[in-house]
């Protein structure tokens, strides 16, 4: 059977060109302040810099929804009084992914708190977006019989992401309402990469095999999959659907993503990639290190043995002239360095 040609996906919005746009951003230091409740802190910031109120910063947030997240309840009382915006959403993309409001932050991260103070500020209102994230089928249904056009719509207030309401749903982890949205037509295809890296991130499988038998398409995960699945199973799924075991993302192809030792040492998980077509020898990242490069760096001596005996190289040189015996050897593994040696000795070219 011929597979179905891939639809152009629609995730990542064009960076803003204007010269300055990210340096206009309210810094994380100032933003620090309020993730620490610091309201003389804040009283200081804003007396030097009084827009601070209203700025944000990375993903969208601003003083107000750090002070949410960590669910400081009195930097938020002092905040509102001096009229920060109880509605301005904001994000940690390794988190919620999908921009938040305060009030709904406070609740994701469980800041009971937080989220009263926010509701008795009348902040715990709900857009569609939202409302899908947070699981209220009511208005998510009311917003949809009102306009259905919503159905198609997405988040006006994310200036990253084309983000669609099923994309809120998913990463809510609200199955009953994905499926709702499924059923009215709901588009998932050309979202199939930004669903891919929600459902992941929010460790939403079950949904995520749902919406495989409605269009989601595995061909459009990248290799930051592998940094951020943590189940085994999910990940030998989304190969054997289609991802690729080769296309490399921010320059780390995913044998080497696998192989950094960011989340442990998994020769299963090397192995299934080889097995899949993995590129065994591809370097990747800013230094082009390959995965024994990493594996030697992590002292992960059985991946390293995995890799030399299905025969990734000993000899190559990252950027800075360096080989992974040599990198072994720097992070203090020299029986791992030793062995590495031994095998570039044996991989030498003879006459």
């Amino acid at each position: 059977m011929t597979a179905a040609a891939q639809v152009e996906q629609r995730w990542v919005r064009p960076y803003p060109t204007t010269p300055g746009h990210w340096k206009k951003q309210l810094p994380g230091r100032a933003l620090a302040i309020a993730a620490k409740g610091d309201i003389a802190g804040l009283e200081s910031l804003l007396a030097r810099n009084p827009e601070a109120l209203s700025k944000r910063g990375p993903h969208g947030r601003t003083l107000l929804w750090e002070a949410a997240r960590r669910g400081h309840a009195g930097a938020i009382e002092w905040l509102l009084v001096r009229g920060a915006d109880p509605l301005a959403t904001g994000s940690y993309n390794a988190e919620s992914v999908v921009q938040l409001t305060p009030y709904c932050a406070a609740v994701y991260y469980r800041r009971p708190a937080a989220a009263e103070v926010l509701a008795s500020a009348g902040a715990a209102t709900l857009d569609i977006f939202r409302a899908a994230f947070m699981g209220a089928e009511a208005e998510v249904h009311h917003a949809l019989a009102g306009d259905p056009a919503l159905l198609g719509a997405e988040d006006p207030h994310d200036e990253i992401y084309y983000t669609p309401v099923i994309a809120f749903a998913l990463a809510g982890g609200q199955r009953a309402i994905v499926e709702q949205l499924v059923e009215r037509g709901a588009e998932v295809p050309r979202y199939s990469a930004q669903l891919l890296r929600i459902g992941l991130t929010a460790n939403h499988p079950e949904i995520m095999r749902y919406l495989f038998d409605h269009g989601l398409d595995a061909r459009h995960a990248d290799a930051g999959i592998f940094q951020i699945c943590d189940d085994f199973e999910v990940m030998k799924d989304l190969i054997e659907r289609g991802a690729s075991t080769t296309h490399a993302v921010n320059g780390f192809p995913p044998l080497v993503f696998v192989a950094r030792g960011d989340k442990g040492e998994h020769p299963e998980r090397i192995a299934f990639l080889l097995e899949h077509g993995a590129e065994i020898d591809a370097a990747g990242g800013p230094d082009g290190r390959t995965a024994l490069h990493y594996a030697a760096a992590a002292g992960h001596q059985r991946v390293a043995a995995l890799l030399l005996e299905r025969g990734a190289s000993p000899s190559p040189r990252d950027r800075g002239g360096l080989t992974a015996a040599d990198l072994a050897s720097v992070r203090g593994h020299a029986a791992l360095a030793q062995g590495l040696r031994g095998a570039a000795w044996n991989a030498r070219p003879t006459a």
